[in-house]
């Protein structure tokens, strides 16, 4: 007698076989492998595989070896599951996936947008198909559970001794069309749902885009006169190249253009995404194009935006590619388009200008103490400058409520709804910033920490002298080139994160 198995003679008596260690059947020299269940009843391959019937050879030589992998299971989860009648496991499965994927990857993702971070998408997706190899993993075992569960049932049930093997063939097996039916239908459901909600945002977001039509607004005043400065697209610009932008702020209450009550430049370095505020004081004297020497708050009354920019861009030897102004007005309604800022102002501030009326909201009057402030109180902190410090107090509150409102736009604001936002604010500035360069800019926004903004005053204390042009005090450098040189040591330098 030979061992079924490996084929080695087998002795008489013999329990097992000595080659392989498979136990001995007396009538055909090899016992049928069983399982025996808690219950001490044994279950023979023979019943195995009339409960698996399609595949069985394959699935019995898997629990034989002890095989962990299941590629049917891992590529059609919920579907496999069904098609074996596994049907309480395929339950479990689906509550656990959807608990997965919409509350614990939801949550982690719960601020993420597919258009605004697209190479997100493929995370995301990974994130929610981990169920999928973790049953794959124990899909064999699971299935080996689920025959020992059905085989005992019916071996123990006196009244299906006589039909046994029809009743674990029929338990068993495979079933195609509930699973075509029941999951399929749903299945698509949630793709289409998924596709119609990317399409709708894709859509909405292209709809804000189209409303936020900012076109660059002609000034009342001369301003073709200036020669116009070509602005360069972000997208076209070198990542180590400088985007700078002139932010004017006009001392005006109505659409007419007047001195530039505020000047500062925003420069920021595509590269590293760091940002540089520089305030230039309103009365240094510059060469104005065109128009010799003059208070460079002067410039805008002169030839408008354009040669406000050509000034500061030969004062200060750097490029700038866009503008912004706005006027008073404007800049209330700015601050209130954004919700207002949380600031601290340092001391009491009060002035009562004698030529407006008493109860004019242009008037100052604010409290020492970390506050919020809305666009009238607001304009009235970075306005006020009555004290001994003057003129350069009021830049350098200015350049600290620029970053104020940097900070509160990066934490209460997505790129979603940058084209609202511009729709918004459009009406009360003067721009040749479009559409597409706003977005891009607000984007690139969103990489920049606000706490390492730095501050800087133009010109520095060490290179302004003071002299009087007719009658009135003014502020000036000997040699233009400092300036020059100490702005390009400014922009160069990476390592500066404090406020001068």
């Amino acid at each position: 007698m030979n061992c079924r198995n490996c084929g080695h003679t087998l002795q008489d008596n013999q329990n097992f076989c000595g080659q392989c260690g498979k136990p001995i059947d007396s009538e055909n020299g090899y016992h049928q492998p069983q399982i025996v269940t808690a219950t001490d009843i044994s279950i023979s391959e023979e019943e195995l595989s009339l409960f698996v019937g399609k595949k069985a050879d394959l699935y019995l030589q898997k629990w034989r070896h002890n095989s962990r992998w299941n590629w049917p299971a891992f590529l059609f989860d919920a579907y496999w599951l069904m098609y074996r009648k596994m049907y309480l496991y395929c339950v479990l499965y689906l509550i656990i996936w959807f608990v997965w994927s919409n509350v614990i990857v939801a949550s982690v993702f719960s601020e993420w947008n597919p258009v605004e971070s697209p190479g997100l998408l493929p995370l995301v997706l990974f994130l929610c198909c981990i169920p999928k190899p973790v049953l794959g993993i124990f899909a064999n075992k699971l299935y080996l559970h689920q025959a020992k569960r059905k085989i005992t049932a019916i071996v123990q049930d006196q009244n299906k001794q006589e039909s046994r093997e029809t009743e674990i063939t029929a338990v068993g097996g495979t079933n195609l069309v509930l699973p075509l039916t029941v999951l399929t239908i749903p299945y698509l459901l949630a793709l289409l749902a998924g596709l119609l909600f990317f399409s709708k945002t894709v859509l909405m977001f292209n709809d804000a885009l189209e409303k936020a039509n900012v076109t660059t607004n002609k000034t009342v005043t001369n301003e073709n006169e200036a020669p116009a400065i070509q602005p360069i697209a972000p997208e076209k610009r070198e990542n180590s190249d400088r985007i700078n932008i002139l932010l004017l702020g006009g001392d005006s209450r109505n659409s007419e253009i007047q001195s530039s009550d505020s000047i500062m430049i925003v420069s920021i370095d595509p590269a590293t995404k760091k940002v540089k505020l520089l305030s230039i004081l309103r009365d240094t004297y510059v060469k104005i194009p065109g128009y010799g020497e003059d208070r460079i708050s002067k410039a805008i009354t002169m030839g408008g935006s354009s040669l406000a920019m050509r000034t500061v861009e030969e004062w200060a030897g750097i490029p700038i590619q866009y503008y912004v102004y706005m006027n008073l007005p404007g800049f209330i309604n700015l601050t209130d388009v954004i919700g207002g800022v949380d600031i601290e102002v340092e001391k009491d501030m009060n002035y009562v200008d004698s030529n407006d009326d008493p109860t004019s909201m242009y008037q100052i009057h604010l409290k020492k103490g970390y506050q919020h402030l809305d666009g009238i109180k607001a304009l009235q902190y970075v306005r006020f400058r009555h004290d001994a410090l003057s003129d350069f107090a009021r830049t350098e509150r200015q350049r600290k409520f620029v970053k104020a409102v940097a900070k509160e736009l990066l934490t209460t604001t997505t790129v979603m709804e940058l084209p609202k936002l511009i729709e918004a604010i459009e009406p009360f500035i003067e721009t040749n910033l479009n559409v597409d360069d706003m977005i891009k800019l607000g984007k690139l926004g969103f990489d920049i920490d606000t706490e390492s903004i730095d501050s800087i005053q133009l010109p520095p204390m060490e290179l302004i002298r003071e002299k009087s042009v007719n009658g009135k005090a003014v502020l000036y450098v000997e040699e233009p080139e400092q300036i020059k040189s100490y702005v390009e040591s400014i922009l160069s330098d990476d390592s500066r994160t404090q406020s001068d």
